[in-house]
C-alpha cells in the first residue's frame, strides 16, 4: 500500500484575495478511521482528512463551496461523505460512488436526496473474448 504524507495542519490565507464563491471541485473526507474504519482490501489508505480539517483549510483559502467526492477507500459505504455534507452546509455538495450495492444506493437516496448531486461512474471493466473453435 503506498504511503502518504500527511496535510498541512496550519493552512495560510494567501495574499492574492480569491474570486467570489470560489469552488473546490473535488476533495475527499478520511477518517478519522476509528470512526470511519478503511475497507478490507483498499488499494490505498490517506492520511487522516477530517472535514474539519478541509473547512479550516477553506476559511484560509476564502473557499466558499466545495464538492465532496466519495474516496474508493470506504466502497459502499457512503457515511464519512454524507457526514461531511452535513457539517459542511447547503454550499457543499456530494459526488457519491457508482461501486454500490442497490441497497447502498436506496440509503443515499433516502440520507442525501438534495446533496448528492453526481455519481462516480468506477467499475472494472473486462475485456470480451470470444470463444475459441
Amino acid at each position: 500500500m503506498p504511503v502518504y504524507l500527511p496535510f498541512d495542519p496550519t493552512p495560510r490565507t494567501p495574499v492574492v484575495k480569491s474570486p467570489h464563491l470560489m469552488c473546490d471541485s473535488q476533495f475527499h473526507v478520511l477518517g478519522p478511521r476509528e470512526r470511519y474504519p478503511v475497507r478490507l482490501g483498499a488499494i490505498y489508505e490517506m492520511p487522516s482528512a477530517t472535514i474539519a480539517a478541509a473547512l479550516k483549510m477553506h476559511r484560509a483559502l476564502r473557499i466558499e463551496r466545495g464538492i465532496i467526492v466519495q474516496p474508493t477507500t470506504y466502497g459502499a459505504d457512503h457515511s464519512v461523505t454524507l457526514d461531511g455534507l452535513a457539517e459542511a452546509g447547503p454550499h457543499y455538495k456530494g459526488c457519491a460512488n457508482a461501486i454500490i450495492f442497490n441497497e447502498a444506493r436506496r440509503r443515499l437516496y433516502r440520507q442525501a436526496p438534495r446533496s448528492r448531486r453526481a455519481w462516480r461512474a468506477l467499475h472494472a471493466c473486462r475485456p470480451r473474448h470470444k470463444a475459441d473453435g
